[in-house]
This record gives C-alpha cells, sequence and structure tokens, in this order.
C-alpha cells in the first residue's frame, strides 16, 4: 500500500499476530504533519486502500463497514430494500 502501509501492520499484528498494546504516557516519535497522508487530496486512496485491506483480509469486518455505510448513508433505500418500510 501507498499510505496505509503501517496501519494494516499494526491492525494485522494485533488481530493476526496476538500483539499486545498499551498506552506509554512518554514520547515516542515525532512526525511530520505535512506528508502525503496529512494532504485532503489522499483521503481517497486513504479510504480505498484501508477497504481493499480489509476485504482481503477481514471481510466480514468489511461487509458490516459497507452495512453499516449504506445504511447511513442511503437509510430509506436500504430499509425498502429488505421490505421493512414501503414508499
Amino acid at each position: 500500500f501507498k499510505i496505509v502501509s503501517d496501519w494494516a501492520f499494526f491492525v494485522d499484528s494485533i488481530t493476526k499476530g496476538k500483539a499486545k498494546y498499551r498506552y506509554v504516557d512518554e514520547l515516542i516519535s515525532i512526525f511530520d504533519l505535512n506528508g502525503i497522508s496529512s494532504q485532503p487530496l489522499s483521503n481517497k486512496i486513504i479510504r480505498n486502500e484501508i477497504n481493499e485491506h480489509l476485504k482481503q483480509n477481514y471481510f466480514f469486518t468489511y461487509l458490516y463497514l459497507k452495512i453499516r455505510w449504506a445504511i447511513n448513508y442511503y437509510p430509506k433505500r436500504v430499509l425498502m430494500e429488505f421490505g421493512l418500510i414501503c414508499e
């Protein structure tokens, strides 16, 4: 992935590798807020890369998020599709 490879590594490490994590009240790193992932134009790329990683590795999570998105953005259409309401 071009942008979300660190995110994918941590998600996989925690979920598949059973890595543990904890809060540490200490400065560990400093990063530049002007990088590619901080640019508004990168949001679509980031969203696509996250979706692709979830679809390939966590299909049911991907499916759940897609259903939630559809219900949030098209509530009437989704409810009608399942016959829960009529127009």
